[in-house]
């Protein structure tokens, strides 16, 4: 097997985060992937699902820049372009958001290249979601705080802090 070479890529370091919470309306919001999932039943691509089981979406990892090796290891090609070829909208650009990004070894090189990359001056303005379907839970740099003390839909759960990293780097 052939050993993979290593590269230190350039990085900048993260700024301290404030935990934010987002006042979400309560009332249920409807099923709007009903037409997804009569695609993805008349596919018979549900067919091969264990009981109990789901299809992943790695949806959306195209549109990323960057994203962690811990990531591509549980990363189902297969399911992704399942979904991919299912769920492509009428003259959209669908496919691109399947294939994975550059890929980095720890959430917290990953998070520090792109602010590298991003060649952000001054104060970045950082926001971290924990995952897409839960957007009541954000955390924003000190160059947001302004912006979120200014929108009633949100407001500031916790002083600001650094993000903490476990020895690997990644986030707990």
């Amino acid at each position: 097997m052939q050993q993979k070479s290593t590269i230190s890529f350039p990085r900048r370091q993260l700024p301290p985060l404030t935990h934010v919470t987002q006042l979400l309306p309560q009332e249920h919001i409807g099923d709007v992937h009903h037409e997804t999932q009569q695609r993805l039943l008349q596919s018979g691509c549900l067919k091969s699902l264990k009981p109990g089981g789901q299809i992943g979406n790695g949806l959306g990892i195209g549109l990323a820049d960057f994203t962690t090796q811990r990531f591509l290891d549980e990363y189902d090609l297969a399911v992704t372009y399942v979904n991919l070829l299912t769920t492509t909208e009428p003259d959209a650009m669908n496919t691109r958001e399947g294939p994975p990004p550059l890929a980095l070894e720890s959430d917290r090189e990953a998070m520090e290249v792109a602010l590298f990359s991003a060649l952000a001056s001054g104060r970045p303005r950082v926001c971290r979601l924990k995952n897409t379907p839960m957007l009541d839970e954000l955390w924003v740099s000190e160059a947001l705080l302004e912006e979120v003390n200014q929108n009633p839909g949100l407001r500031v759960s916790s002083g600001v802090a650094p993000l903490e990293f476990d020895q690997k780097g990644n986030l707990f």
